[in-house]
């Protein structure tokens, strides 16, 4: 028997949250299923609007928990550890990596701009 709907939840394990799916493509994930809830925005900002409109809940978490590039989950970097060029030093601020592809995140500009746009919605 598969996984899926209708599967008992075990006992003292939490539901995770359901994370609205937000692509550029304009085919591919779900496009089998129904219209409802499609956006029609091409603009990043102009998706986040729609789904805050849509009552959805939108914030900045204080760290991330999954990679942007492959989805992986994201790990502390220790302060001692060696992080690339590009990046900043873990013992001067907070470093994460991504177990899967190894990618690293930080708080910077980016970050800065991604609260600019959420509290603009």
């Amino acid at each position: 028997m598969g996984r899926g709907r209708g599967r008992a939840q075990r006992p003292g394990r939490r539901r995770r949250p359901v994370v609205p799916l937000v692509t550029r493509r304009e085919h591919g994930a779900g496009e089998e299923r129904e219209e409802r809830g499609k956006r029609e925005g091409r603009e990043v900002t102009d998706q986040l609007r729609e789904l805050a409109d849509a009552g959805v809940a939108l914030s900045l978490p204080d760290r991330p928990s999954r990679c942007g590039a492959c989805n992986g989950p994201v790990e502390d970097v220790a302060p001692d550890a060696s992080t690339p060029a590009h990046a900043p030093d873990p013992a001067e601020q907070g470093v994460w990596r991504c177990v899967d592809c190894g990618q690293h995140f930080w708080k910077g500009s980016h970050w800065d701009r991604v609260a600019r746009a959420l509290a603009d919605l």
